[in-house]
């Protein structure tokens, strides 16, 4: 196609009168190219030399109502509202300056009006037109090709941002002109059905108003499908891409996750909860406050970051999430502000801040996760009550659109209607939603959506198996649980199968070589302080028992009260460093450098089997000559002479008091420092190792070494070579 010069030339008089949102030519030929995109070559064959003009005459002339004032106060948002009329007005009554006789110019400006109307069909009665000489034209489709081909000059390139700010453009315009600021190009596809949006996004916040946009272009094309499937153009959808589309939400290596939460970069790999996620996003919606409510494990925190936030910000909303920590509304309001108004502009009141954000149209929600906080650190003290007024001020102002999501373990409901009595709306039977533990389609979905994510397979009877065995317990199951033992399944299969990569197919029988469900899970809790001391896993008991409450809810510790439980016992920066690695604890970044578990559900299994130490002197003097000579060769007879008791006591206490028999802590120390020489020093041989932790030959050591690490240490080697 190629511009009427003629209307170009009468298109460009305008272009430097005040407060006209021009594009100048780059958008006729943006409009232009989108237009020939969407057209399908049958298309271009069918369409009359007249239709042809039409187009290209639309694709010039549509925008130029935006230059004509009616009133001398009148705003440009009320030009850009009306400007679809008066370009119709404009050709009706100067047609003969455009080189047009009055029958063209009309069916012009129709095709030009149609852009802007909301609904195209009302102006079924100019289809198929029939104009003097030209015969007739197929305007609805017209209409069509020129809404989507101008709605679809999204580029950048469109609207340089140096152009709005030395044109001080402002309101809706300013809107506008920075929204396609955020766009890198579009693409149309008759292949794949689809148009694409190429958003530059790079981090969430960015994503409402580029998914907003989605929505109104598939609106739009949702309200001209019937056009273009009559004329056969096969468009039907459109998608948005970003550069957060291209980061790795999950490794092949492992998709399952064990025990860490989901987050919101992890979105696209999080499945199970399909039913729940539409069910609470519409009460979400619905509703100005929603209280998620849930045990411990059931997925609360992943459910609300990986799962409803996608949800939330693809209908166009800003999600924020809060703890209720001390300073958690100065925290909220710089979230607020740092990604929705420039230069921290804003009220500083949080009420007030919301407000004006409603007023704006701008849509929020805010998670507030773990709120049982409230009831556990701040039972007693006046952030209590700072709280539930804020509470109270937001939910009685029909001012405040904004919507919010309190998340809290379910023994606290109770706690809830305590405050329900000052604050009313904060807690009802009608706000609340009940996550539950997974029922057996949550776990089969789960299941077989993660392995397809990384292009494996899955038999459908080992899922059905699975299921069963979590089952024989419990009536529902709980997700950790699935991320655990599908980590080890897969993570087993793969070793199997590392030479013979077509192997994709997991099935029953690596499971049944771990021993089943219940053997994993307590493996797993058994692995996880494998590798520590003795000493260390004392000292991680008592550091995990001050992370817990008395409500057995998490609690976070500073680093200095770490500092005192140890006392000085172990290298405590590099046990914690290994529990991170683990997933037992995080760090919280704040002023105190603070720790608090993944999960509650996690400190009770540990708990439990907490080392029994007592105050048996003795024992700790054995432990101690152990970890300090395990490279000699040492027996029971020598550890006993050595603590100064008879070696049949120190065998009873050894194991009474540790839960493992002599021979088996001197193997397991042994095999975990021989772990710690092949990683940190790959070029050794194996047939190296085995003297430098105690053993007396090769096959002693390799036997041990497969029993207590699952692999022989060649294998291990290569795993840890990452080969």
């Amino acid at each position: 196609m190629v511009i009427l010069l003629f209307s170009v030339e009468n298109y460009l008089r305008f272009t430097n009168i005040e407060n006209y949102t021009n594009h100048r030519v780059e958008h006729v030929l943006a409009v232009e190219r989108n237009i020939y995109d969407l057209l399908t070559e049958e298309l271009k064959e069918k369409l009359t030399p007249f239709e042809t003009f039409c187009l290209l005459a639309s694709a010039c002339l549509h925008d130029i109502g935006m230059i004509i004032k009616k009133k001398s106060n009148e705003t440009t948002d009320e030009i850009r509202k009306l400007h679809h009329e008066r370009v119709r007005d404009i050709l009706n009554e100067k047609y003969v300056e455009f080189q047009l006789n009055h029958q063209e110019a009309e069916i012009i400006g129709i095709i030009c009006y149609g852009h802007g109307i909301s609904d195209i069909y009302e102006l079924e009665s100019y289809n198929r037109w029939s104009i003097d000489s030209h015969g007739e034209v197929n305007t609805l489709l017209l209409v069509a090709l020129l809404r989507i081909g101008d709605l679809l000059d999204l580029s950048y390139l469109r609207a340089p941002r140096l152009v709005a700010d030395l044109k001080m453009i402002k309101g809706i315009s300013l809107y506008h002109w920075k929204l396609h600021d955020k766009i890198s190009d579009v693409k149309i596809s008759h292949a794949e059905r689809m148009i694409t949006i190429f958003g530059k996004a790079e981090s969430e916040f960015e994503l409402p108003e580029l998914y907003k946009l989605r929505n109104w272009i598939n609106d739009e094309l949702t309200l001209v499908s019937n056009i273009f499937k009559e004329n056969g153009i096969p468009v039907d959808s459109v998608t948005l891409r970003t550069p957060l589309d291209k980061k790795t939400v999950l490794t092949r290596d492992n998709p399952f996750l064990r025990l860490a939460s989901f987050d919101w970069k992890k979105h696209n790999a999080f499945y199970g909860r399909d039913i729940e996620i539409k069910d609470i996003k519409k009460r979400i919606i619905d509703k100005e406050l929603l209280v998620l409510a849930g045990e411990s494990g059931v997925g609360k925190t992943s459910i609300l970051n990986a799962g409803l936030k996608q949800e939330l910000i693809e209908e166009g909303y800003y999600v924020f999430d809060v703890r209720l920590t001390a300073d958690f509304q100065v925290i909220l309001k710089k979230k607020i502000k740092d990604q929705l108004l420039e230069n921290s502009r804003g009220p500083n009141d949080i009420v007030r801040l919301l407000k004006s954000l409603s007023q704006k149209n701008i849509k929020v929600v805010v998670f507030f996760d773990q709120f049982e906080e409230l009831f556990t650190f701040h039972r007693h003290n006046n952030l209590k009550i700072e709280i539930l007024n804020l509470f109270d001020d937001v939910l009685n102002d029909e001012e405040i659109t904004a919507r919010f999501v309190i998340c809290l373990r379910e023994d606290f409901l109770a706690e809830m209607w305590e405050v329900a009595e000052i604050v009313p709306k904060l807690y009802t039977l009608e706000n609340t939603y009940r996550l539950k533990k997974f029922t057996p389609e949550n776990v089969k979905q789960t299941i077989r959506k993660t392995i397809e994510y990384v292009e494996y397979k899955i038999d459908n009877e080992f899922v059905d198996k699975l299921v069963q065995d979590f089952l024989k317990k419990e009536e529902a199951i709980y997700p950790p649980y699935i991320q655990i033992v599908c980590h080890e399944v897969f993570k087993r299969h793969r070793l199997k199968y590392k030479d013979k990569s077509n192997v994709t197919s997991i099935n029953e029988a690596t499971y049944l070589e771990l021993g089943g469900a219940e053997k994993i899970i307590t493996s797993y809790f058994e692995e996880i302080l494998d590798g520590f001391s003795l000493e260390e896993k004392t000292v991680i008991h008592d550091i995990l028992g001050r992370m817990i409450t008395y409500f057995y809810t998490k609690q976070r510790i500073s680093f200095r009260q770490i500092e005192e439980i140890n006392n000085g016992r172990i290298d405590i920066e590099n046990t914690l460093k290994r529990l991170i690695e683990h997933r037992i604890i995080k760090r919280i970044e704040t002023e105190k450098h603070e720790y608090e578990l993944i999960h509650d559900f996690l400190a009770k299994k540990i708990l439990a089997n907490k080392p029994a130490m007592g105050d048996s002197s003795k024992i700790r003097k054995a432990i101690t000559y152990i970890e300090n000579i395990y490279h000699k060769q040492i027996s029971l007879e020598d550890v006993a002479r050595k603590v100064g008791v008879k070696p049949e006591d120190l065998s009873r206490d050894f194991l009474k008091k540790t839960g493992e028999h002599f021979i088996s802590y001197l193997n397991r120390t042994r095999i975990n420092q021989a772990k710690k020489i092949i990683s940190n020093d790959p070029g050794l041989m194996i047939n190296e190792v085995y003297d430098k932790v105690g053993f007396i030959n090769h096959q002693h050591f390799f036997v041990v070494f497969k029993i207590l690490a699952g692999l022989t240490p060649e294998e291990y080697k290569k795993k840890e070579l990452g080969e």
